[in-house]
């Protein structure tokens, strides 16, 4: 369903933290956080660094949830 990065340390991510699919493209609803998205992303493992992508993704998330509610209650 998703590649690895290309330097292989982890899974490769778009920039708003969803995996990359074995198409290229971003999956609708799979998103990485943590040291999997550091071939990506970058250093991601002390605990500060960790803790700030994690609440970067979770936001993503949260923005990605509420689009998909909007989307259901437009089709209703």
């Amino acid at each position: 369903m998703v590649r690895l990065d290309p330097i292989g340390l982890g899974l490769e991510t778009d920039s708003q933290g969803r995996a990359v699919g074995t198409s290229g493209r971003p999956t609708d609803s799979i998103f990485v956080s943590g040291p999997l998205a550091r071939g990506s992303v970058g250093e991601l493992m002390g605990i500060p660094e960790v803790t700030a992508h994690a609440e970067r993704i979770a936001a993503e998330i949260d923005e990605w949830l509420g689009y998909q509610t909007a989307l259901r209650h437009k089709v209703s």
